[in-house]
């Protein structure tokens, strides 16, 4: 069969299967399959099922369900659809709507006894308010409906817009009658809920703290699953976690006597290093578990086409050990962490990334969410040891489409500097004697890193006849905590600068077919500000495109939705500004002669479009090369999960930039 090169639209085409749970007996895996509508411009999604030697089926019937949740007792699975919670017999039926009141969305978190729901919904000060209808509005209301008033410090946040005097509350529902009541309440975010195994108490994630606003803690607390007051009152909290943690995602041990939770050092600007430590419910000394072994918690892999990660952090079921999924070198494992001897097992093998994992009521089995190379997700089953593929989501699509290699090779910048790695995709059909011009990407973050998954993006870029080049420069995460940290205090534009240039000079060296004098550059976010970076500070590349980037840290305090805490430790722009001048790439815009496209969202709250439009006008001023493209209802995150088309837009809009200038 002749395969054919990928085109832009071809990314409308593909499914991702995710968030896989497998039922408690360990026979069936419902998970969400999402596709995309062309003629509508959505994403849609629905329940599938499949178990082994049984082809996937459709579980659910519409096209915005997601969330599967398996009661303890098997008898239904949970589902959100279209904003509310649902029930559906495991055994097949109808399904029925469980929540009829504003703001109820997210996973379900059932109680051990199957009659309760835990969940985090986005509340205002009146809680919990039952769906109207659409009512007729005085004028005053009508037209005045849009002023935002605003007494709180984080008032914006990236992909939710202006939120206001909402906050994420837990509230528990009533399986029998449906009855949702707020169980947290306060100007604060809490997340995270986990019931004790005798169903008495919950454990959560939340800040709760006076001065909470201006400060990067969370913390893990206890409250009573049946209170007495709704919301509960501020002394019913029990506070496990000291400040010197930044502590999430719970999980009681099954005899109720200790609680595991991922915690990282608190401190603006330190990266998601997040590890596994263990307390007591009635709080006390924090042992942190994984001290040894030197990987992060969770899946943080930088990727435009895997489904959403859900984190994994459940005891086995004697209470001997924990499951997690870990970062480690570009791969992602489902990890097994002894809890007396403290020793790190990984389950599943290197060269993927494990976005999703749960497990079965008696441990033997897992689902897991699979992404590889050339193959953005799969569901599959893990049981004994061994790991088996159920689906084949883009299998027939895979199967026509001419997908370029991938190598991976480590460098150093100085003999004394650490390993990094860096992968080069070949372009298609790659011509032997032939010089090939490339393509530098940046990964965002930076804690994040680059890895053995599927990127639409690179095999675009490759099908069009550039070499891709990726690399994890320090401040990467899945490398150690030295690492990872090698940017504290924001020191930016130094050795992740180094490392970066050294991953172009080791890939020349190494793929000598690669033509270096035609190279270009490209990045958002922290990538972005290292592209703009970049061209300030060398002529080497002959084409760049930043995406929504950073060029000023003196405006971005203030207006990005988290640079206000992020930027602290800096000091603030009525201080001394001479570090933020320094590391600002607008301080080196007269240097700038590279052709620069510059991409940006407009309702992008992490990294407010006013960064691009600094950059673009300086460069008009300055008579350089220079493009600016905005897409308008956009946020910080489109590359992965914006308006479909936008998406196609924007790898066209790579094309012929590089095109115009490498080809």
């Amino acid at each position: 069969m002749t395969m054919r090169p990928i085109t832009a639209e071809d990314l409308l085409a593909f499914r991702l299967p995710g968030d896989p749970q497998i039922s408690p007996d360990g026979t069936r895996i419902a998970y969400v399959e999402t596709w995309i509508a062309k003629e509508s411009n959505e994403y849609k999604s629905r329940i599938m099922m499949v178990a082994p030697g049984i082809k996937p089926v459709a579980f659910t019937s519409g096209d915005k369900d997601s969330n599967p949740r398996w009661s303890p007792d098997g008898r239904y699975l949970a589902f959100s659809r279209a904003g509310q919670l649902w029930l559906l017999p495991a055994d097949g039926g109808e399904a029925h709507q469980l929540t009829k009141h504003k703001g109820c969305s997210g996973s379900a978190v059932w109680s051990p006894d199957s009659k309760r729901i835990a969940m985090t919904v986005r509340l205002g000060p009146g809680g919990v308010e039952p769906e109207k209808g659409d009512e007729e509005k005085d004028l005053f209301a009508k037209f005045t409906s849009g002023v935002k008033v605003i007494d709180n410090l984080a008032y914006k946040a990236d992909g939710l817009g202006f939120p206001g005097d909402k906050a994420n509350q837990v509230v528990l529902v009533e399986v029998e009658s449906g009855e949702v009541r707020q169980l947290t309440g306060g100007p604060f975010a809490h997340s995270a809920p986990a019931w004790s195994p005798d169903g008495t108490q919950i454990a959560l994630s939340a800040q709760r703290m006076a001065d909470a606003e201006d400060k990067d803690f969370l913390y893990i607390w206890v409250v009573p699953a049946n209170p007495e007051t709704w919301p509960l009152p501020d002394e019913a909290y029990r506070k496990l976690t000291p400040d010197s943690l930044m502590a999430s995602t719970p999980a009681w041990s099954p005899d109720g006597k200790r609680i595991a939770f991922a915690a990282r050092s608190t401190g603006h600007g330190m990266p998601p290093d997040w590890r596994l430590c263990l307390t007591s419910p009635e709080g006390g000394e924090v042992r942190e578990l994984t001290a040894g072994h030197d990987r992060p918690l969770f899946t943080l892999i930088s990727t435009d086409m895997g489904p959403a990660s859900t984190p994994l952090l459940a005891w086995a079921p004697d209470g001997r050990a924990l499951l997690c999924t870990m970062s480690d070198g570009g791969s992602t494992y489902v990890a097994q962490v002894d809890a007396a001897t403290a020793q790190v097992t990984y389950l599943t093998p290197p060269e993927q990334v494990v976005f999703s994992a749960s497990l079965s009521v008696d441990g033997r089995r897992m689902a897991l969410a699979v992404g590889e190379p050339h193959n953005p997700a799969d569901v599959h089953l893990l049981a004994d040891g061994d790991q088996r593929r159920l689906t084949e989501s883009n299998a027939a699509l895979l199967s026509e489409l001419a997908l370029a290699n991938v190598q991976r090779f480590r460098f150093r910048a100085a003999p004394d500097a650490p390993e990094v790695d860096g992968w080069l995709v070949e372009p298609v059909n790659r011509e032997p004697g032939k010089g090939y011009p490339a393509v530098l990407e940046i990964h965002g973050g930076p804690a994040m890193m680059y890895g053995c998954t599927f990127s639409f993006e690179f095999q675009f870029l490759a099908t069009l006849g550039y070499a891709v080049l990726y690399t994890n420069p320090r401040g990467s995460v899945g490398y150690g905590r030295a690492f990872s940290n090698a940017l504290a205090g924001f020191d930016w534009g130094n050795v992740d600068y180094a490392d970066i240039m050294a991953g172009v000079d080791a890939a020349l060296a190494r793929f000598t077919w690669i033509d270096g004098g035609r190279l270009g550059v490209t990045g958002g976010s922290y990538g972005g500000y290292m592209t703009n970076w970049i061209v300030g500070h060398t002529d080497r590349f002959k084409a760049a495109i930043t995406a929504r980037s950073i060029s000023n840290w003196n405006t971005m305090w203030g207006t990005g939705d988290i640079s206000f805490n992020l930027l602290d430790e800096l000091g603030h722009p009525w201080e001394d500004d001479a570090h933020w001048r320094r590391i600002s790439p607008l301080t080196y815009v007269a240097n700038i002669r590279t052709p620069l496209l510059i991409k940006h969202q407009e309702q992008d709250h992490r990294c407010p479009v006013e960064q691009a439009e600094q950059l673009y006008v300086a460069l008009r001023k300055l008579r350089r090369p220079v493009k600016f493209v905005r897409y308008p209802d956009e946020s910080h995150g489109m590359s992965r999960g914006g308006k479909p088309w936008h998406r196609v837009h924007r790898l066209k809009l790579f094309a012929d930039w590089f095109g115009q200038y490498l080809q």
